[in-house]
């Protein structure tokens, strides 16, 4: 049959069955969606063609599937097809036209003869539920071909192996039977029955680990049913090798001859002429690798294979010294016919049929630990998709999948655990796939460039911006198969904690991973997560490092100010593919807290081990004065670190503040904050990590803004001299704050505690003989004219400009003597003797500033009033209570 014909036969039937699961292994999601896979048809077109950019005018098009659907934190993959004018065989790109907020594509690279592709699709827990319009573009040169695609978002859905083991837990299935439904779940077999049927994990190592270990344990018969699922796809007992073509849709797949013990001989390097069910494969020149690929008897698809197995080999011949160099070797084969480790190419196109029913290939990649076993060490082969062989995720999952063979070479047997005694649920040790994830970003920037393209983004960076930006999980938090009822699935953390060594690489600027290599011998002999996190804890410390760790996360540019500059961001280490930018989730969980003055504020926080929160607050009400952040009852005590990035009117503080783990205070009356002085504020960003890697820690952050200054008290000198008449005034004055005054927004009003003054003027001069006036004495704070000192005097501090601006006014009753030219000396009494930086008549012109510091009030001026000139000279000091 013409494969164009059993491509619409294929498609048709697979619109009538609503089937068709394919996940992507290189995001933060796995998802079922109603896909068709194109791969193994190529030149049928397929969905609408539109016009777009170029338009007819480019030597290509472009078809896609014109309608597809996805949900929240998932990854589709959205066949398209490209159709070349006569003549034309230059390299064309498709990827999505400015995809809209919550989605990512990865881009296809279409070169030679490929016609059939499968775009892979990033749908983030932020994409609106609804349908999206979007347009897929092809690119080759300034020509251009675009068709629009309709994508209906949905809500996020819980997992099948969530299902599963939750019917395991709660005693409706035996551990054998949940074993073969999470084997059914992942290989896409129909016989999953419908309760438990969902999206899956797009990598569930450790079901095949289980299976192996618990065998022996079940009846025969469950034995039989499990088998095909941990044998090697070669083997002719295998889920991957056809025996009963009956389903419909298969007529291009025909019956496989039987080729004996395929595992024990290798099998021819290309596929026989028009021969389905066999296998090819070819091994390295130059490392003990080799690449199979199933033979369809299909030309097309047959020739396409045997240039994946060269793509492959070129990819892995490529990675094999530079992995190996401080992992080491793997630990060599023993079942695949010679020692070379083993890549399986399998399409999810390709359905398999045992029993009359379906198989499909749904991982990206799967990595089987397998003989020799040596103590903790095993040997290991591989499943890759050929799916997104014609995008940059074939050679990073290459790269993922072959670390873990290395990661089995050191330590096989630590990596799973019973969740308890007699619970047939297990949970996974987060360094395993954080590593095998770190990896793929590592030499896809160290060994670039590759044929396909950079693929760090897509298959790695996309796990930082979600799920680990968006989660409350601990760096080391363990995945466990379904417990998380939201939809994403606890296995996926492990991955997105990748983010841990891409950090340490970055601060220890080891260029070579040498730290990655440090760490795996260090695991070969422990037994428990504990062991391995404190080797993984030995090589970089979490105690003096998780705290820069938490606040790199913040993960954006602030400026003007730049605390956190570009060198000391993760886009240093990646320029062209870190996502630079992308921020935390801040609590309130409107992500902005604005501060009231005099109201208290608690923040709940829980902070697993090896976590952080981050905590966002304003402080726009100019009544605030002071502004006390209490960490004390986070408990328990000596795992918490907080810091904090500062931003005033004039910028961010150019660098993060330390704030410890205690009480910290913020005073307003000292000016900005600065990086010595914790002044004022209007925003800050605080950033409350935990390091522990057992303990979690919990309480509230309490936070208590104030009207009242921290130091409200204020003590110095201020003399008056008038340069014509002669006379001086000086005052020796305290002034504390005045919670009596009316709260204007902006200012801090002070009122005279206490104090002395002095008066001295000769007053004329008349025939030789001086009119003299003295007074001095205690200053009574308050205004009375009859009583002598008396005085009324107000210091006001302005917060509103940047330094801060003060007032200083007074009046005091001067009591004292004088001693005229005739008679005797008498009583001085000037009830309103007014002194200050504004005199009477003067319009009152704030320029005095506070120093830099918040802590001094120093200077002097010449001024004239009337005709006659005053010398004024202040220094005032603030000091605590």
């Amino acid at each position: 049959m013409r494969v164009c014909a059993a491509k619409e036969k294929y498609r048709a039937g697979q619109r009538n069955r609503q089937i068709g699961r394919v996940l992507l292994r290189v995001v933060t999601f796995v998802l079922a969606v109603v896909v068709v896979p194109a791969t193994i048809l190529s030149g049928c077109g397929g969905g609408g063609e539109g016009g777009g950019a170029g338009g007819s005018q480019a030597p290509f098009t472009v078809a896609a599937e014109s309608s597809v659907s996805g949900t929240q934190g998932s990854g589709l993959l959205l066949p398209v097809d490209l159709t070349r004018h006569p003549g034309f065989t230059d390299t064309v790109t498709v990827t999505l036209d400015n995809p809209p907020a919550g989605m990512v594509a990865d881009t296809i690279v279409f070169s030679g003869e490929t016609a059939s592709a499968l775009l892979p699709i990033t749908v983030t827990h932020q994409a609106a539920l609804r349908n999206h319009s979007l347009n897929v573009i092809g690119k080759s040169g300034s020509a251009s071909h675009m068709v629009p695609v309709t994508l209906s978002v949905g809500a996020a859905q819980p997992m099948a192996q969530q299902k599963i083991v939750e019917a395991l837990q709660a005693g409706k299935l035996d551990y054998g039977t949940s074993l073969l439904y999470r084997a059914y779940a992942l290989f896409g077999d129909r016989r999953l029955p419908s309760e438990y049927q969902g999206p899956s994990l797009e990598e569930d190592n450790l079901l095949f680990d289980e299976i192996r270990q618990a065998l022996g344990t079940f009846s025969s018969n469950m034995q039989a049913r499990l088998q095909p699922f941990i044998v090697r796809p070669a083997d002719p007992a295998s889920v991957w090798n056809v025996t009963t073509p009956t389903a419909p849709g298969a007529a291009m797949l025909r019956e496989a001859p039987q080729f004996g013990n395929v595992l024990a001989i290798a099998p021819p390097a290309q596929c026989p002429l028009n021969q389905a069910g066999g296998w090819a494969s070819k091994r390295s020149a130059a490392h003990p690798v080799r690449v199979w690929a199933k033979c369809h008897g299909v030309l097309e698809y047959d020739a396409k294979s045997q240039e994946l197995i060269d793509q492959a080999l070129a990819v892995l011949d490529k990675i094999y010294e530079p992995m190996t160099k401080w992992m080491g070797p793997p630990l060599l084969d023993q079942d695949g016919g010679d020692d070379a480790i083993d890549f399986y190419i399998l399409g999810s196109s390709d359905y398999v049929f045992r029993r009359n029913k379906e198989f499909l290939a749904v991982a990206m990649g799967v990595t089987y630990s397998d003989s020799p076993e040596e103590d903790n060490s095993s040997s290991g082969f591989v499943i890759l998709q050929r799916d997104l062989a014609n995008t940059p995720s074939f050679h990073s999952t290459i790269i993922h999948e072959f670390f873990h063979v290395l990661q089995t070479r050191h330590n096989d047997k630590y990596q799973s655990h019973r969740i308890a005694s007699g619970v047939d649920v297990f949970e996974k040790h987060w360094f395993v796939e954080a590593s095998a994830t770190w990896a793929e970003a590592h030499f896809d920037l160290t060994l670039k460039p590759w044929v396909d393209g950079r693929a760090a983004y897509f298959a790695v960076h996309t796990l930082f911006e979600d799920p680990f930006q968006i989660s409350s999980k601990g760096l080391n938090a363990v995945g466990i198969v379904g417990t998380n009822a939201s939809g994403i699935s606890a296995d996926l953390h492990p991955y997105s904690a990748y983010i841990w060594p891409h950090f340490v690489e970055q601060e220890k600027k080891d260029k070579e991973a040498t730290f990655m290599g440090q760490i795996w011998v260090g695991l070969e002999a422990v037994t428990t997560f504990e062991q391995a996190d404190d080797v993984i804890d030995s090589v970089y410390s979490f105690a003096d490092n998780f705290k820069t760790f938490a606040l790199r996360n913040l993960n954006q540019e602030y400026v003007p100010g730049d605390p956190l500059p570009k060198t000391e961001r993760y886009v240093s280490l990646d320029p062209d593919q870190f996502p630079d930018g992308v921020g935390p989730k801040f609590l309130p969980e409107n992500g902005l807290g604005s501060l009231k003055a005099d109201l208290e504020n608690s923040y709940p926080l829980e902070l697993d081990t090896l976590s952080a929160r981050y905590v966002r607050l304003l402080a726009l009400d100019q009544k605030i004065q002071k502004v006390e952040f209490d960490f004390s009852q986070l408990q328990p005590a000596g795992f918490t670190d907080v810091q904090a990035l500062v931003s005033t009117t004039t910028g961010w503080v150019s660098k993060p503040l330390d704030l410890g783990s205690g009480k910290t205070t913020f005073c307003f009356d000292t000016g900005p904050t600065t990086t010595e002085v914790r002044g004022s504020f209007d925003d800050i960003r605080l950033v409350v990590a935990n390091h522990a890697k057992r303990e979690k820690v919990s309480g509230a952050l309490v936070v208590r803004p104030q009207s009242k200054p921290c130091t409200p008290v204020w003590t110095g000198r201020f003399v008056q001299r008038a340069t014509v008449l002669d006379y001086t005034f000086t005052a020796e004055a305290t002034f504390e704050f005045d919670d009596t005054a009316p709260q204007v927004p902006g200012t801090i009003p002070y009122r005279l505690r206490s104090g002395n003054y002095s008066y001295t003027s000769p007053a004329s001069d008349t025939g030789g003989c001086i009119d003299r006036a003295r007074a001095g004495g205690p200053m009574r704070p308050g205004w009375d004219p009859n009583i002598g000192g008396s005085t009324g005097a107000a210091l006001t501090i302005y917060t509103t400009t940047r330094p801060y601006k003060f007032f200083l006014i007074g009046k005091t009753v001067v009591d004292g003597t004088q001693t005229p030219c005739v008679g005797k000396e008498s009583r001085l009494y000037a009830p309103e003797f007014t002194w200050g930086l504004v005199l009477p008549g003067q319009n009152g012109v704030l320029e005095d500033v506070v120093s830099d510091d918040g802590n001094t009030i120093q200077g002097s001026r010449d001024i004239s009033n009337g005709g006659i000139g005053y010398h004024l000279a202040w220094q005032f000091t603030k000091s605590g209570e």
